[in-house]
């Protein structure tokens, strides 16, 4: 089940590269999700590399999410 719901979530948030001047994907803008990661990593930079590394520890997928109102560490255990 977890798999659909990754999956899902990854194919919904999809957005054209902003690095190749197609969209926004892949870019955080000012406001207060910036902010928040700012305050609570260091930097956006900081934050991914992070994120990565926690991820990929994660045996199975490495897949993580970061959600709206919680920026806190917590691995699931099934």
């Amino acid at each position: 089940m977890l798999g659909h719901i990754n999956h899902s979530l990854f194919w919904k948030n999809l957005a054209p590269s902003k690095n190749e001047g197609k969209g926004s994907g892949g870019h955080i803008g000012p406001g207060p999700l910036k902010d928040a990661i700012g305050a609570a990593f260091g930097s956006v930079e900081k934050m991914k590399t992070q994120f990565n590394a926690t991820t990929a520890a994660i045996q199975g997928s490495g897949w993580g999410w970061i959600v709206s109102g919680a920026l806190v560490w917590q691995r699931s255990q099934l």
